[in-house]
């Protein structure tokens, strides 16, 4: 869809013109809000994304999920057939840099079903407040969530955050948006 294509082409631009201190504050100030969810503090296994330079920085979030005993799982994507799978994270020597500068799990790693992630952090590029969102446009994150019965949240940054987003059919909305200003609940 061209109009997704704009929005998210700008969005990413205004994304890397934040200052290091703003972003640090602003993901400062996520983690914060996301360490005091009900979700948080009762997830036992989380789905979470290795961060793009531009994005809110997850690595903050999986330390603080290991120093919680929390276990962690990163997608993997198989362009071939256009799925993901979650593996299991223990240590960030872990991973590898794959296309676009993306960090994924190795292939050595555990498998981890979708029925044990208790949480799963949906990234995106655009959030509206009913919890639909723009992504990255392969269309991953939608294909994995169908059926995924585990709590979706994002995080973003205030910025991030749209009265409106195109929908398609094929698109899932998350439960929850924490962003450095509010939590929204979206259902």
């Amino acid at each position: 869809m061209e109009e997704k294509k704009v929005k998210r082409n700008l969005m990413k631009k205004n994304l890397k013109e934040l200052s290091l201190l703003e972003r640090k504050e602003m993901n400062k100030e996520i983690l914060s809000r996301v360490e005091n969810t009900r979700e948080w503090k009762e997830a036992r296994t989380i789905g979470i994304t290795l961060s793009l330079p531009f994005e809110v920085e997850t690595r903050d979030i999986i330390e603080k999920a290991w120093g919680e005993g929390k276990r962690v799982a990163v997608p993997k994507c198989f362009p071939q057939t256009h799925k993901m799978e979650f593996y299991q994270l223990s240590s960030f020597t872990e991973l590898e840099t794959v296309q676009f500068g993306i960090e994924e799990p190795l292939i050595t790693a555990e498998k981890i079903s979708k029925e044990a992630l208790d949480v799963i952090f949906v990234p995106g590029v655009i959030f509206a407040k009913n919890g639909y969102r723009v992504g990255f446009g392969g269309g991953y994150y939608d294909r994995y969530l169908q059926n995924y019965r585990g709590k979706k949240i994002s995080i973003a940054f205030h910025i991030q955050i749209a009265d409106f987003v195109p929908i398609e059919p094929h698109d899932i909305p998350v439960s929850k948006i924490i962003t450095n200003q509010e939590v929204l609940i979206c259902e």
